[in-house]
């Protein structure tokens, strides 16, 4: 990678349904969080395939937070169950990720249906793992806040008190009684629920052993590049002077 090349703010997360879905169950939470975590999933795939998605395992929402524990003795599938895993199937990474949580997951004799869908599923309920991209643009931490509170999902897989204790640091913030948002306490505080469980940390842009005579291939926190400021490197060592 080059100096042009930058992580993404946020991390691409499974996020479990503690309201209705098996991981309503503490144990099949903490199960789900040890047995799917980062760097395990890592291990189970390809080196060809991590080189092409181009990810580094996350251990917290955003690169450098550690939040995430990952480690302790293996735990066991609480007793034999179907687990469903919904996915957009546009996502670049997703397909990887499912196969590799399939496979994980029925080394235990589980059964695992995976769910791919575009923009909604008819019964989200039913979804015990949600396969999620962060989204952000900005290495602002109160970005979370947006984050959060209007397009992560987590309010409705979320049990109420939990999502209620994140909503008062915020509320806290914006009233003036906490001078730094509070990120790092939300981030601790997912983590530390069995809410999210953070997969990678996406790398943004293209280096140049990738990009040939493309200049200046960067994208936002989305994926997408801005085209207008992409530039073909002109073949100079050909002409006369």
């Amino acid at each position: 990678m080059t100096e042009d090349v930058a992580l993404d703010p946020g991390c691409t997360f499974l996020l479990l349904n503690r309201r209705s879905g098996l991981a309503k169950d503490s144990r099949w939470a903490e199960y789900f969080s040890q047995q799917l975590s980062s760097l395990n999933l890592f291990r189970h795939i390809p080196f060809d395939k991590l080189n092409e998605i181009g990810v580094i395992p996350a251990h917290g929402l955003k690169p450098g937070w550690n939040h995430h524990q990952q480690f302790g003795v293996p735990k066991s599938a609480p007793h034999k169950a179907k687990v469903t895993v919904a996915y957009h199937g546009q996502h670049p990474t997703f397909p990887t990720l499912v196969d590799t949580i399939k496979i994980i997951l029925k080394q235990d004799q589980l059964e695992v249906e995976l769910i791919k869908y575009d923009l909604t599923i008819e019964e989200p309920d039913s979804v015990d793992i949600w396969v999620k991209p962060m989204g952000i643009a900005t290495d602002r931490d109160d970005a979370l806040a947006g984050w959060l509170l209007n397009y992560s999902d987590i309010e409705q897989m979320s049990q109420p008190d939990t999502f209620n204790q994140m909503v008062t640091l915020i509320d806290e913030w914006r009233n003036g009684n906490i001078e730094t948002f509070p990120a790092t306490q939300i981030g601790t505080t997912l983590a530390n629920t069995y809410q999210i469980i953070p997969m990678f940390h996406c790398w943004l842009g293209v280096s140049k052993d990738q990009c040939g005579s493309l200049q200046n291939a960067k994208c936002n926190a989305l994926g997408w590049f801005d085209f207008s400021q992409i530039w073909v490197k002109p073949e100079i060592g050909g002409l006369n002077g």
